[in-house]
């Protein structure tokens, strides 16, 4: 039985018995490349993630705050348009202060834990 098993993972994985005897062992070795090119501690992992967010976030941000602002000349005086275009502001700019901190967040405790 675990003659038929070591050829189905020969031919699998195209291993000969005289290479896998002479490299000493059974199945080849490979490596899992970073996706995020970081090194492995978790501050450079979560200083990469926040640098992503305000990548995406940022410019998100202006494109609300101009949405904002056509909300507010498009308005026309309709009480309830504007209250949309203040709540449309106001969600935007906690927005941005989340990001924000949340950077902020990162460089204090990287000031922290180093020494």
């Amino acid at each position: 039985m675990a003659n038929i098993f070591q050829k189905i993972i020969n031919f699998v994985f195209r291993i000969d018995s005289a290479h896998a005897t002479a490299t000493g062992g059974g199945l080849p070795s490979f490596t899992i490349n970073n996706p995020l090119n970081v090194g492995g501690n978790i501050e450079d992992v979560l200083d990469k993630i926040i640098d992503l967010l305000l990548w995406v976030g940022v410019p998100i941000a202006g494109l609300m705050y101009l949405w904002a602002g056509f909300q507010f000349l498009t308005a026309g005086g309709q009480e309830k348009k504007i209250n949309t275009a203040k709540q449309t502001l106001i969600w935007t700019t906690i927005g941005v202060a989340v990001l924000l901190a949340g950077k902020g967040i990162v460089v204090v405790v990287e000031g922290l834990l180093t020494p």
